[in-house]
């Protein structure tokens, strides 16, 4: 406390005549002086101008979210179709019009909106022919499977998906879905093919050593230490596994029944579709056109032919040239697979000698 006199002496306090000075001039402002700052609560967010936000709205990321835009328009159109002759129709146009996988659960879903286990069959084929099947493990198969009643529709529905089915190894899951000893060991040898038709490989360690080569100049003192291992990988050349198996077995093969034999065996083990090059390769190991064709209708039964350019088509098409009618073929095996083929179709066409058959690739292409 400072001591001071009303009357005579002025404050001690050398701020008191500044304090008061500004608290005139506050109140003089409409503003409370002895006013309690109130710090902002916990997690205030001030409020953007409107005006501003009028002018300059935020524009926010859309993210889609279907995995598989072909399964999902399938069952969206069928969803309009009462008939399910309506419904096949509207199949068939989808699944030409682009090469997409449907996953197991869209799959089964589309089969349950036919009546009929004839029309179930039909459109499990429709799409295995256009390689729209995905991958599925033996649990979601058996799903599927169960859809049909007879032993003999489940025969040709498993004929059909074991090519898609990862996890061979639980054979047995499939196998229980049908009643008969026959067709359960018709199934076993379906999923898990016997490997004595495979040709022997030379198997590649994942890694190699290499000595470490000290240096030619050693300094006066230097021990030389022991020699080190280094482990260096193997850079794998082929990006496609199987298109390199495959290779590497037929360069091995003097027969051309050899050669066809390991392009079942291998191309039955797994789905893992080739690329244009290794296939360009592959077909050019047969001397004859009639073994071409099969080579590559093996591989397309399989699932094992991978994307590729009109160019590269062109150069696989190329192959054959005994006939016109041979070109065709090799043309409608490719096409789904040929994924610029509605904007280069003439690269392809060019190949074949006659109008017909140039109208006939022209309007397959532009499908």
């Amino acid at each position: 406390m400072y001591p001071y006199n009303n009357n005579n002496n002025p404050p001690m306090n050398p701020e008191y005549y500044q304090q008061q000075q500004y608290q005139q001039l506050y109140q003089q402002q409409g503003m409370n002086f002895n006013m309690q700052v109130v710090p902002p609560q916990q997690g205030y967010q001030q409020q953007p101008n409107q005006q501003y936000q009028q002018m300059y709205p935020t524009m926010q990321p859309q993210y889609v979210q279907q995995q598989n835009s072909l399964g999902q328009s399938i069952i969206t159109a069928c969803k309009t179709c009462s008939f399910d002759s309506d419904k096949m129709k509207t199949l068939t146009t989808y699944s030409q019009s682009q090469v997409n996988p449907i996953n197991a659960n869209n799959l089964l879903t589309i089969l349950n909106f036919f009546s009929f286990q004839n029309d179930k069959l039909k459109a499990l084929q429709q799409l295995k022919k256009t390689n729209n099947i995905g991958q599925m493990s033996c649990q979601e198969a058996c799903s599927i499977i169960s859809l049909f009643s007879f032993d003999s529709d489940k025969m040709k529905a498993i004929t059909e998906l074991a090519p898609h089915i990862y996890d061979k190894q639980n054979a047995e899951l499939v196998a229980k879905k049908v009643s008969f000893a026959s067709d359960q060991g018709k199934i076993r040898k379906l999923l898990l093919p016997t490997t004595t038709t495979q040709v022997n490989m030379q198997v590649v360690p994942p890694q190699q050593q290499v000595i470490y080569q000290q240096p030619q100049v050693i300094q006066q003192g230097y021990q030389i230490p022991p020699q080190q291992y280094i482990m260096q990988p193997v850079i794998q050349q082929y990006p496609n596994l199987l298109g390199k198996n495959i290779i590497t077995a037929c360069s091995k093969c003097s027969y051309q029944s050899d050669k066809l034999k390991a392009i079942t065996t291998y191309s039955t083990s797994q789905v893992d579709p080739i690329g244009g090059g290794d296939l360009l390769t592959i077909l050019k190991m047969f001397q004859y056109q009639s073994d071409k064709f099969k080579a590559l209708e093996q591989l397309k039964s399989t699932n094992n032919i991978g994307q590729m350019s009109c160019k590269e088509a062109a150069s696989i098409v190329a192959l054959f040239t005994s006939s016109s009618a041979d070109k065709l073929k090799a043309v409608t095996a490719l096409a789904l697979n040929i994924y610029d083929r509605k904007q280069n179709p003439e690269v392809i066409v060019a190949l074949l000698s006659y109008n017909s058959d140039k109208e006939k690739v022209r309007k397959m292409l532009l499908q």
